[in-house]
């Protein structure tokens, strides 16, 4: 039996209204398995401190709240714990704003244990933001030195909170430095990693697939794909064979999305740690999406966040075939493709190679037969024309990536 959706009103009170803003929260409320049944809008010109919206609007609205079969109101600004405590309680049901919306996609999406550890202690550090300790089951008493039974109460939620957050910060520690032993055994074996960033829903899990479909990988490798904002947010890696040039390691990371949550900003940079050891970022854009060029600042200042503004960037324009860009084509440090056509899909993995090991030049190489080991490296990655068999050494006239000649430097023939 299919699960009924919770039936949402979005309120848009801003003074100016951003539509394309309100377009990603109605599609975060479908991303939240919610049906968006209506969207009002209150044009204020000032914020009201107890109701945000003003009283008459209040009452307003929850005569309109009467004849609508709804279970949940959603901001599209964000509440203060008064705002969203007075309104709850004048219209009978929850009120949330935006950033509680994202928290709860990111509860319902998070699989690994550091990301279920990182949205507890979100949404542990919003609910103790809204302690305040005036609803009416706590009965705060003034004056004196007697306290009364709410703030007694209220103190014991914060403290009760204060531990659970040390907690899980004990226990996301654990896993960083557990995380942090992977990376050094990475680092030892000398494998190059390109990072897949992005804006939310630009097709980012759908790439790697391709990439890995590609290149024979066994199917259970293949990722979560959805289209929709925060289809995964667990942190994937995967080693991808590259044309004439050793394995990378490809990262695919949750997305991107503009006004983060301030209770998610430490889960989602944590979750994007692996961003910073990268040595080449794909910056993925969904061509077709009219608001990318927003899209992309908000990713840039979020590497800039991270500090993982001067790792190398290739733009990768998604969803050509959506849009009349010619593709695929690489251009200026950026290529346009489809990630469903397999030239894209091959064009991407040249260009990663190319960025990480350089571009193919013309070599001669001579390789004595006592060295097979170094015949068969060299074999695994040179784009071969020629090959003479003489009777001491094999000599290979072919295509090698620049950055790989100084391996064999021995045996170039000038």
């Amino acid at each position: 039996m299919q699960k009924k959706k919770r039936q949402v009103i979005l309120i848009d009170a801003d003074i100016d209204s951003n539509e394309e803003e309100l377009q990603e929260t109605a599609e975060l409320i479908q991303a939240c398995d919610m049906e968006l049944c209506d969207l009002w809008y209150q044009r204020i010109k000032e914020i009201k401190h107890l109701s945000y919206i003003g009283s008459g609007k209040v009452d307003e609205f929850a005569k309109g709240l009467k004849h609508q079969n709804v279970d949940c109101v959603i901001f599209q600004q964000p509440l203060s714990s008064l705002q969203a405590g007075y309104l709850s309680e004048a219209w009978g049901l929850p009120v949330i704003d935006r950033s509680e919306l994202i928290i709860e996609i990111f509860e319902q999406r998070a699989h690994t244990q550091e990301a279920k550890l990182q949205v507890q202690k979100a949404k542990m550090e919003k609910q103790r933001s809204r302690l305040i300790g005036k609803s009416k089951s706590l009965g705060r008493q003034g004056g004196g030195q007697n306290k009364g039974s709410g703030e007694t109460q209220l103190e014991l939620n914060r403290r009760l909170l204060k531990q659970r957050i040390k907690e899980c910060d004990r226990q996301i520690q654990a896993l960083k430095k557990q995380n942090a032993l992977h990376y050094t055994r990475r680092l030892k074996q000398q494998i190059p990693v390109a990072a897949l960033v992005g804006y939310t829903n630009a097709g980012k899990s759908t790439i790697l697939n391709a990439l890995l479909k590609q290149t024979n990988a066994a199917e259970h490798k293949q990722v979560y794909a959805q289209d929709q904002l925060f289809a995964t947010l667990d942190t994937a890696i995967r080693r991808i064979s590259m044309p004439y040039a050793p394995d990378v390691l490809i990262v695919d990371t949750v997305g991107f999305v503009s006004n983060l949550p301030h209770e998610l900003i430490d889960a989602f940079h944590a979750t994007l740690d692996e961003i910073r050891h990268a040595d080449l970022l794909l910056h993925i854009i969904d061509h077709h999406n009219p608001i990318r060029y927003a899209q992309q600042e908000a990713t840039l200042h979020t590497l800039t966040t991270l500090q993982a503004d001067t790792i190398p960037i290739i733009d990768v324009y998604n969803k050509c075939d959506l849009s009349d860009c010619p593709y695929p084509k690489a251009q200026n440090n950026a290529v346009y493709i489809s990630a469903d056509d397999q030239e894209s899909i091959g064009l991407i993995r040249e260009q990663i190679a190319e960025a990480i090991y350089g571009p193919k030049e013309a070599v001669t190489l001579c390789i004595p037969y006592t060295k097979n080991d170094v015949i068969s490296t060299v074999l695994s990655l040179i784009q071969l024309q020629t090959k003479e068999n003489h009777t001491s050494e094999l000599i290979l006239h072919g295509f090698l990536r620049k950055k790989l000649i100084c391996d064999f430097m021995n045996y170039v023939k000038f």
